[in-house]
């Protein structure tokens, strides 16, 4: 079935949104605001549909040349096709859509903060598959080739084209891992490999010499791994120093990495007791750490830990556990201050419960996914005082968010 579709604004996920002449909402990935296309459904549901374009009949005057050749194909970005500010502008409306379904409130933002919109991604992950090395397409396992991005900085892009010279080399490999810390001195390249690859030593010297900075290469091999050069990534936050290890998490937005973290720290007092949960390798942990009287830093992800351990100061305590196990054995002290950072999906059950049994005077919620953040917020109880929106990833649905709730 095909249909003429108004595009009507952006929607999370990474789609434009419309209306069918039967009222169905429906969702077209690649469109823009205020484009007016031929739509075909390809899957219906009761509440909603998917579409596809057939034919723009009406150009957004939003709508923008993505410069990408992969564009519409790999699963990186989703934005492309539409301008920054209107990007910026529909992340906005998105929030605040999620906020009024679930609190039935709608809530100010503090601030808004936004960096450069391209060559600001420092940490990637991509896949490798015979010779070709690239991302996987949009909700699909297929492996689009990359060789070059424009979301990427210029030193990870530099790195990947340097994997490329080695491409037939690298079809042992799987997964490629790329860091480059915030002060843009220091890059780590991971690869996991399905067997030994014995020119690792030629890889990491044409690195030093095409990225002109601290390199560290590391191949993991069946029950091993070799490394060559820096063991870690290296950041400077706030003038403290946090490390990252290969294949960890961390802020992958070169330029709003200490502004997220500065926004987090204004929100606590000197001398607060703070739970951290989700802590990661410390980006908030450590640069926390200098103003709170102590902190409970809990993470399940044994690298972070390891990392967090090697700089921490006495007032912090590292609890290597699952989460939501932590929080259903402990006998809950006092707290000032808890901090969450989830994963997309949010906080379980357990931990909520958890969290209203330590009953803290303030909650600061650090999320990527608007739709679970005030799902948990309506569970929590606590109020919404301040939110800012930091957009650590232009070009692509993601959105970032600090939420300060108080009882």
């Amino acid at each position: 079935m095909e249909e003429i579709v108004e595009i009507e604004g952006l929607a999370y996920g990474g789609y434009g949104y419309g209306r069918l002449s039967n009222g169905k909402v429906v969702f077209v990935p690649l469109s823009a605001p205020k484009d007016r296309l031929m739509v075909k459904i390809v899957d219906e549901k009761n509440q909603y549909a998917f579409g596809e374009i057939v034919e723009i009949i009406e150009e957004s005057p939003y709508r923008i040349d993505p410069d990408c050749e992969v564009f519409g194909r790999c699963g990186g970005c989703q934005f492309l096709c539409v301008d920054y500010k209107t990007q910026v502008e529909e992340k906005i409306r998105i929030v605040k859509r999620e906020l009024v379904r679930n609190l039935k409130e709608d809530v100010e933002f503090e601030g808004v903060i936004t960096g450069p919109e391209v060559r600001y991604r420092r940490r990637a992950k991509l896949f490798v598959e015979n010779r070709i090395i690239g991302f996987r397409m949009a909700r699909s396992e297929k492996l689009v080739p990359v060789g070059r991005c424009r979301i990427l900085t210029e030193n990870l892009e530099k790195a990947l084209l340097v994997l490329y010279s080695y491409r037939s080399v690298l079809k042992k490999g799987k997964e490629i891992f790329l860091g480059e810390s915030n002060r843009k001195d220091w890059v780590i390249v991971g690869i996991r490999a399905v067997d030994k690859i014995r020119e690792i030593h030629d890889i990491f010297h044409k690195l030093e010499e095409e990225l002109k900075v601290k390199v560290g290469l590391r191949i993991f091999y069946p029950g091993k791994y070799s490394t060559l050069g820096k063991g870690y990534l290296r950041d400077v936050i706030m003038d403290s120093e946090v490390r990252y290890d290969y294949f960890s998490f961390f802020q992958s937005n070169l330029y709003l990495t200490e502004d997220l973290v500065r926004i987090v720290f204004d929100l606590v007092d000197d001398g607060n007791k703070i739970l951290e949960l989700f802590a990661g390798s410390g980006t908030f942990t450590i640069p926390l750490s200098k103003k709170a009287k102590s902190i409970v830093a809990v993470e399940i992800d044994k690298k972070a830990v390891k990392m967090l351990e090697s700089i921490k100061g006495d007032n912090v305590e590292v609890i290597n556990r699952d989460v939501e196990e932590f929080m259903e054995s402990i006998d809950y002290g006092e707290f000032d201050v808890v901090i969450v950072d989830p994963p997309r999906v949010g906080l379980t059950g357990k931990v909520i419960e958890g969290i209203k049994s330590i009953a803290p005077d303030r909650i600061i919620y650090v999320s990527c996914n608007p739709s679970t953040l005030s799902r948990d917020i309506a569970k929590l109880g606590y109020r919404v005082k301040k939110i800012w929106l930091i957009d650590m990833f232009p070009q692509t649905y993601h959105i970032e968010l600090v939420t300060l709730l108080e009882k």
